[in-house]
């Protein structure tokens, strides 16, 4: 066969079903994170209309989602895990410097 179906991975468990996707589409959980990020992003937008406090809630929870998924072992890339650390790490500094607009 030309693709590794799920019976030959030989994994089980969510730990298992995590890696396997991880390994057929290696983009997937990448691409998970920016949904996380953009859903989060609008939706506080939506909700307290500053783009600073949006940007710094959606940066922060996206950076801790992809530490959860660089806890199961050969799921997130780390270059993936670096980017969000650092877009939350951005996201608070706009928070501190910007102006605080209500």
């Amino acid at each position: 066969m030309a693709y590794t179906t799920l019976d030959e991975f030989n994994q089980t468990g969510i730990e298992g079903l995590f890696r396997y996707t991880s390994e057929v589409s290696p983009i997937f959980f990448p691409l998970l994170l920016l949904a996380f990020f953009v859903i989060i992003f609008i939706g506080t937008f939506n909700a307290q209309g500053r783009f600073t406090t949006s940007f710094a809630v959606a940066g922060i929870t996206t950076a801790i989602i992809a530490f959860l998924f660089s806890l199961v072992g050969g799921v997130m890339p780390t270059i993936a895990v670096t980017v969000s650390v650092v877009i939350a790490i951005l996201g608070v500094f706009l928070l501190f410097v910007g102006d605080n607009d209500s």
